[in-house]
């Protein structure tokens, strides 16, 4: 049996790839941050302003392009 320290050497704690892509693609073409949570079949793109998630909301297919994805985009504004 493992121990939780040997499980949690060998974790990968790194960003995914997806969440980082989408985060540099906002942070570049609006200057804002977003958070983004990935789940099984979904991306969560949390905005704190309801003018950037409409804008994002209709560059989904770039979003989907850019994070090499084909989960759906789901927006939230917080």
């Amino acid at each position: 049996m493992d121990s939780l320290d040997d499980i949690l050497r060998n974790k990968d704690f790194s960003e995914p790839s997806e969440s980082k892509a989408i985060k540099t693609f906002v942070n570049k073409r609006f200057q804002e941050v977003v958070s983004v949570q990935l789940q099984q079949n979904s991306i969560i793109i949390i905005s704190r302003s309801s003018a950037l998630a409409d804008s994002l909301r209709q560059l989904s297919p770039q979003l989907q392009e850019v994070a090499k994805t084909t989960k759906k985009i789901v927006f939230r504004i917080a």
